[in-house]
């Protein structure tokens, strides 16, 4: 490492190329990556383009000593990219034949005489090296954001938030266009404000992340107007993109997205300080505002799940509950290896109710955890359970912290990660390589901004 005057340049030129590169890779996935099914030109590309820069963000976080101070996020996503590269390593026939479901498999492998079978503990090795490629993005995004400094990285959430918006914007002028228009990446569905997506619920996702972070960049500009550091404008326009967000998400009508929004929203004015119950207990003036803010809650949260007619504008509405129980039973029959990532379809076909196949095809459990048991088994269940784990250690660090940007910005991102993991139990958001992305520089703000924060001497003075 250089010393001496010359260091500070070499670590703004480092920056410099790595915030290009991490521009270029998550505005790729975005554009690219709005469909759970996406295997094409778009997909090989941002995969491709992972590869360097994973390095590159790898060797600047080792560099930094980030690697060091952010280790158990580290630890977590080592182990995420293992389990489907585990899965496609050969293993015995006897360990093979572990989970009960298998046994009809090997019978009809029997009676067919086929012999020579190089056994894995996936059931669908293509598939399962898939889904190996798709983590490359998220793995690069995530180091990426894990090694930028403060300023860089906050750039970098800005782009989530233009992001967000532009895709809004798309939304709005596919509405007024035909279903074949160039407007519309997927003409085989009707147009309904999904912007870059393919399902309109994700688009949700997209414009709840967006609205989570412009509302806590809005409560750090008051913070920092109370200061005489802040600009009334840029405020302004914040809350102006937060309404914008809002409202777009009212649009798109996704009953999650609404009722998820309406809690994030309370959770960043919570974590910014904006509203206080300890500053209710003796001002009732305050108890009168926090309880009018209750019922209108209750109320949004009301005309949310009934008002909707949900199943005009999601078929699955219905059926969500049950296909996460049969998921869930045919994880236990999978049991302890799972049947492989990626191999969800072809299972489901093959060992669900017969009840489930008359109707509709199903590309997806719509419950991430559910059917991360089915895939992943056991060891996906140790990736869950980590995740908790680290994310509660990184919130306990910056809860602590002082007012600052720093802890801001940290919590806004968990706030962010929370509303999409909350989405997970009746979606499939993370399977999009658009949502994996951002995602992915969330986690990696969060874990970012925990190091820091423990890493710090005066926590107090944080920036």
């Amino acid at each position: 490492m250089a010393s001496g005057p010359d260091r500070p340049a070499v670590t703004q030129s480092s920056d410099r190329l790595l915030l290009l590169v991490t521009f270029t890779l998550l505005g790729a996935c975005f554009v690219t990556g709005g469909s759970s099914q996406e295997t094409g030109l778009g997909a090989i590309i941002t995969q491709l383009l992972a590869i360097p820069v994973l390095f590159y963000a790898l060797t600047l976080a080792l560099q930094r000593g980030r690697v060091v101070d952010a280790w158990p996020s580290i630890a977590l996503m080592a182990l995420i990219m293992l389990v489907p590269l585990l899965q496609l390593l050969p293993i015995p026939e006897s360990i093979w034949k572990w989970p009960p479901s298998r046994s009809r498999l090997d019978q009809d492998l029997s009676t067919a005489g086929v012999s020579g079978v190089h056994y894995f503990s996936t059931l669908a090795p293509a598939a399962t090296k898939r889904a190996a490629l798709f983590l490359l993005p998220a793995a690069a995004l995530f180091f990426s954001a894990l090694a930028l400094n403060r300023e860089s990285l906050r750039r970098v959430l800005w782009q989530v938030i233009v992001m967000s918006a532009l895709g809004l914007l798309l939304g709005i002028a596919q509405l007024g266009f035909a279903q074949d228009s160039i407007l519309n990446p997927y003409p085989q569905y009707t147009p309904s404000a999904a912007g870059v997506f393919a399902n309109p619920n994700h688009q949700a996702d997209a414009l709840v992340v967006g609205l989570i972070l412009t509302a806590a960049l809005a409560l750090d500009e008051r913070r920092r107007i109370r200061r005489a550091g802040g600009s009334r404008a840029k405020q302004r326009l914040l809350f102006a993109l937060c309404l914008l967000f809002g409202l777009g998400v009212l649009l798109v009508r996704s009953r999650a997205g609404i009722i998820i929004g309406i809690f994030a929203t309370v959770a960043v004015l919570i974590a910014g300080r904006s509203i206080s119950l300890q500053a209710a207990r003796g001002n009732w003036m305050t108890r009168l505002r926090l309880l009018t803010v209750a019922a209108g809650l209750a109320l949004a949260v009301y005309a949310a799940s009934v008002g909707l007619q949900v199943e005009e504008i999601d078929p699955m509405s219905g059926l969500r509950g049950l296909v996460a129980k049969q998921t869930m039973l045919l994880g236990v029959q999978a049991a302890p290896l799972g049947t492989g990532i990626g191999s969800f379809v072809p299972v489901f076909e093959q060992e669900a109710d017969s009840s489930f196949l008359e109707n509709e095809y199903m590309n997806h459990a719509h419950n991430e955890y559910v059917q991360w048991w089915l895939e992943g088994g056991v060891l996906a269940i140790a990736c869950m359970v980590l995740a908790a784990v680290v994310l509660l250690l990184a919130a306990k660090v910056l809860v602590r912290l002082g007012d600052s940007r720093l802890r801001s910005n940290g919590l806004a991102a968990l706030t962010a990660i929370a509303a999409i993991l909350a989405h997970c139990v009746v979606d499939y958001p993370l399977r999009t390589p658009a949502l994996a992305a951002i995602f992915a520089v969330l986690a990696g703000a969060v874990f970012s901004a925990a190091a820091q924060a423990k890493a710090s001497t005066f926590v107090g003075r944080v920036n």
